[in-house]
């Protein structure tokens, strides 16, 4: 059952405008709710805004409007959530999605001497 206390993502009002001689609407008006356990996917052609939405959701990116997650407002990246870009300059080609995301972790977290359990497979 769909409820408040169970929305992941919440985005009221989103809108973003890039700056580079004059505006550019990237998004508008934008209203979304994610649920937990929900899989959803985002289409569209390219430059539509798509990349930005989960910028934006990621913490990477400035906006307004208002972006919680869990709850709390997005004002930067955390460790609750991630991105795995998709430009292959950023990809080690060799290895599965998962093990590229494991990668990552283990960079951040590895030599932190964290509980190895980060890295068990569960859902993949």
């Amino acid at each position: 059952m769909k409820t408040l206390a169970n929305t992941k993502i919440k985005i009221r009002s989103l809108s973003k405008t890039f700056y580079s001689g004059q505006s550019v609407k990237a998004l508008e008006n934008i209203n979304l709710d994610v649920y937990e356990n929900e899989f959803l996917c985002i289409t569209g052609p390219s430059g539509c805004g798509k990349t930005t939405l989960l910028r934006i959701i990621a913490g990477f990116e400035s906006y307004e409007g208002e972006v919680l997650v869990d709850g709390n407002p997005v004002t930067s990246s955390g460790p609750d959530r991630f991105v795995v870009f998709q430009e292959f300059d950023q990809l080690l080609p060799w290895k599965t999605v998962f093990k590229n995301v494991e990668f990552g972790l283990r960079q951040e977290f590895g030599r932190c001497g964290s509980n190895p359990g980060i890295f068990k497979k569960s859902r993949f």
